[in-house]
């Protein structure tokens, strides 16, 4: 099922998405040549540059590569594609498919937890401050029926911003880069958007504590409750806080 919500792009975005649509349906395979920028153009009914530019910026994601006097053709990368690559696609409306909306999210909750055990040893008052502007902000943006989803981003990664590890942070971001316009859809709800700023709240209020374990608890709760959310919408079964790894994570002293 769809659940991606699908942004106003520009005609390069559109372009990559019907062209990375098209790579996955044609079932192109590793090495094979993809068609011609012309044949592409008039496919998508595009001009022969915008095509040029779209095939460019796979390149450079190493997704294809081309082959003077021969073509352009998919790489071997492309059956493994990096989280920058899927990031771009996300982007350019390809939506990702259950395995990769349920892995993604355990990924970043694997970081994440570690992230806030260490915010809670390592994190500045300006740190607390910078959590508390984003708290207030989502507050405000609740009570005039705004979206919360940007707010709250800001919230995890200035968490993670917390470990005063800025490589972490780089790791993390892409995650909520990929997972925007499901964020998007999952705050367009009013309660839930509610019961993500209490948990926000409590997070806050065990960094400033500096409780671990409070606060690993409390995270393993928030992102399970978000999980179970898209397992359901998905028709996956649900697990409770994102399975025998949340499980596992909050059993740790």
């Amino acid at each position: 099922m769809t659940i991606e919500a699908r942004p106003v792009r520009d005609a390069h975005q559109t372009t990559m998405g019907e062209l990375l649509q098209f790579i996955r349906q044609r079932g192109f395979g590793p090495g094979e040549r993809l068609p011609s920028e012309r044949e592409l153009a008039e496919r998508f009914d595009v001009s022969r540059n915008t095509v040029r530019e779209v095939l460019s910026t796979l390149e450079c994601f190493r997704l294809v590569e081309r082959r003077p006097s021969s073509g352009v053709y998919l790489r071997e990368e492309v059956t493994d594609p990096s989280l920058e690559a899927m990031v771009l696609a996300s982007g350019a409306g390809v939506e990702l498919d259950e395995d990769e909306v349920l892995q993604s999210m355990e990924t970043r909750y694997l970081l994440e937890l570690q992230a806030v055990r260490l915010c809670c040893q390592r994190r500045s008052e300006q740190d607390l401050a910078q959590l508390r502007r984003i708290v207030a902000r989502s507050a405000a943006l609740i009570r005039d029926g705004g979206n919360v989803a940007d707010e709250d981003s800001r919230f995890h990664l200035a968490v993670v911003a917390g470990t005063q590890n800025s490589v972490l942070v780089r790791v993390v971001r892409p995650f909520y880069l990929l997972s925007a316009p499901r964020r998007t859809l999952y705050f367009a709800s009013a309660a839930r958007a509610r019961r993500s700023l209490a948990d926000h709240r409590k997070l806050l209020a065990a960094i400033g504590r500096r409780d671990e374990k409070a606060a690993a608890r409390i995270l393993v709760d928030h992102l399970g409750t978000v999980e179970n959310y898209w397992r359901s919408t998905l028709g996956a079964k649900p697990t409770g806080p994102l399975g025998p790894a949340g499980r596992l994570a909050t059993s740790r002293r």
